[in-house]
């Protein structure tokens, strides 16, 4: 079918001259013209002004859209599975961005110019939304430079040889990206597994649940179950224990040192006995020659690795005092590079400064290129990537470094048995609440053929509020399941795509109407950890600004009440609800009001 300008700007809700000003600029070329000179258009040219009109949206400039459309795909769901990864990525960003402005304005003198900067970090972090989403067009250009490695088997049969996994394992994998290792090694997989797939990226978690989907309609026989969460490794807290292997590949670099530490701590809680951790990485000397070369000619721009701080040859005295470290062991892996364009796609691949700089001076960088290449027309690159394996039993290291190095969980704790789930029925499941029968395995070795589980999707958070007053904002909730008015703080669950902060200042407004300052972290809680896995996170802040509530429905009314007066209620037992009596206490005791 064809369609004339003003026909396509119908289609699409635009006007006859958008679609004239992206022919203009080269971004949308007509199919060919009509006897009457005027331009025509096809259902590709729909699938790519409609891709065209979304990245606009997003505020790309059009020399950036138009790096995107350069080997631009008309298949149209592709088209929307990038876009809204995209989108998720853009909003997760945005989510955090808010957080840490909000935060900066929060904090005192001596924190707020850390705070800033972190404001700043962020902001420039944007570009790397769209240096990933080019990366969807640029990936085979990139993956293409490693068809010339020297590795006597693929990357990912060589991992999973050494994670040695057998039927009946208990998998999690930490930052699992967009499962690809689950889609290589899909067909080599035992029976019986259960795979818990966890990443911050809303994007990159949609994309594993397609690889998942995949995997389990090719191999019902193996009788694989996937459970996949958001999770962020900076701040990591898991439901559920008793791993058999926890894995973390190629993204503990990604983490802050400080908050690496604090996951190992965690990861070490989740494993089972003789439970094993591993995590690829990087070796200092990955990519060297290309790095050198980059160095010497282009040394402006900036290769990926740069701002590393844990690579392949540091990783065991790092770990060391939390694990006992098995193994290191690098790939025999190197390239051979016949190809001068193959090298400049990939430093182009870098960032779009790279881009740039390269694809502007192409006929020096082939030469460059070349001057570097040996007598058979080869570019040396050695490539630097491996594994460590460690397992939660105690090293000679660990037990010297535990007591000034970390606080390590009491050995009587380490060596007790955790239930173990052997299978799972879905009795009911829904956004706000899910009913589980699990047959559960007790350290005795008896068998539970019922315990039922209650798993809540969202976790939330509880907020206590002081005045200058040094008064307590109590609300006086309309409760339906134990149907009578109970006296509470304000709390509610975090919605998709909010961070801990963002919902509790929600959560505030909507059934207080007040706006918060010196908003602050107090703990997490487990109201209910005998059945369920619900998760409330408690928060204490001073009032900003007080208007209505907006919330009538659940709110009957709010009162400002001096601590003395709460600590009377709490005391005569005239409030049950668990959470806000633990949150004020926690309060009372640990906020500064």
């Amino acid at each position: 079918m064809r369609y004339t300008a003003g026909e396509l700007a119908k289609k699409l809700g635009v006007s006859a001259r958008t679609v004239r000003f992206y022919d203009e600029k080269k971004l949308l070329r007509p199919c060919e013209y009509s006897e009457a000179g005027y331009r025509l258009y096809d259902e590709d040219s729909v699938v790519r002004l409609q891709k065209i009109l979304m990245l606009k949206y997003m505020d790309f400039s059009l020399e950036q859209i138009s790096e995107m459309m350069r080997d631009d795909s008309s298949d149209m769901q592709k088209s929307l599975k990038e876009q809204e990864a995209l989108l998720l990525d853009k909003k997760e960003h945005i989510t955090r961005l808010i957080d840490a402005i909000r935060k900066t304005n929060d904090s005192g003198d001596e924190e707020f110019w850390d705070n800033l900067r972190h404001v700043i970090e962020l902001t420039r972090d944007r570009e790397e939304v769209i240096e990933q989403y080019k990366s969807d067009t640029n990936l085979k250009k990139r993956i293409s430079i490693h068809d010339y490695s020297t590795a006597d088997t693929e990357w990912f049969h060589w991992l999973f040889e050494r994670e040695q996994i057998k039927a009946g394992m208990k998998i999690l994998d930490i930052g699992c990206g967009a499962a690809t290792f689950w889609s290589r090694v899909a067909d080599l997989l035992p029976n019986d597994l259960e795979i818990h797939l966890v990443d911050y990226s809303d994007g990159m978690l949609a994309s594993a649940r397609n690889v998942a989907k995949e995997i389990l309609d090719k191999y019902p026989e193996k009788n694989l179950r996937f459970m996949i969460e958001k999770r962020d490794a900076a701040d990591f807290s898991y439901p559920t224990s008793g791993f058999d292997l926890i894995m973390a590949n190629h993204m503990l670099y990604h983490v802050a040192r400080e908050s690496r530490l604090e996951l190992y701590k965690k990861i070490r809680s989740l494993l089972a006995k003789g439970g094993r951790f591993s995590c690829t990485l990087i070796g200092q000397q990955h990519m060297r020659e290309l790095h050198d070369f980059i160095n010497e000619y282009y040394p402006s721009v900036k290769y990926p690795s740069s701002g590393f701080d844990i690579w392949l040859e540091t990783a065991k005295e790092e770990l060391a005092p939390y694990f006992n470290v098995k193994s290191v062991e690098e790939q025999n892996n190197d390239l051979y590079v016949p190809d001068e364009e193959l090298i400049l796609n990939y430093v182009a691949s870098y960032s779009e400064e790279a881009s740039k700089l390269v694809n502007g001076d192409k006929e020096s960088f082939y030469k460059h290129v070349q001057s570097k290449m040996d007598e058979d027309g080869y570019f040396f690159i050695h490539k630097s990537t491996g594994v460590v394996m460690c397992t939660a039993e105690e090293s000679d290291e660990g037990n010297k470094n535990a007591a000034s190095e970390t606080e390590q969980t009491a050995p009587d704790d380490e060596n007790v048995v955790l239930p173990e789930r052997l299978e799972r029925t879905t009795i009911y499941e829904s956004d706000y609440v899910c009913l589980y029968t699990d047959k559960v395995k007790l350290p005795s070795g008896n068998v539970i053929d019922k315990y039922h589980q209650i798993h809540y999707p969202h976790e939330a958070v509880s907020i206590v509020i002081f005045n200058e007053k040094n008064e307590i904002l109590m609300i006086r909730e309309k409760r339906y399941t134990v149907h009578r008015l109970e006296w509470e703080i304000p709390a509610g669950r975090i919605e998709d795509g909010e961070t801990k902060e963002e919902a509790a200042r929600r959560e505030a407004m909507e059934e207080t109407g007040c706006t918060l300052k010196d908003l602050k972290f107090l703990c997490s809680q487990n109201p209910t950890n005998g059945m369920s896995d619900c998760t409330a996170h408690v928060f204490a802040a001073k009032v900003d600004s007080e208007s209505s509530i907006q919330d009538v429905d659940e709110v009957a009314y709010k009162q400002w009440m001096p601590v003395s007066e709460v600590k009377e209620l709490l005391k005569e037992n005239r409030t049950k609800d668990g959470i806000s009596i633990l949150a004020i206490l926690f309060a009372l005791e640990f906020y500064e009001y």
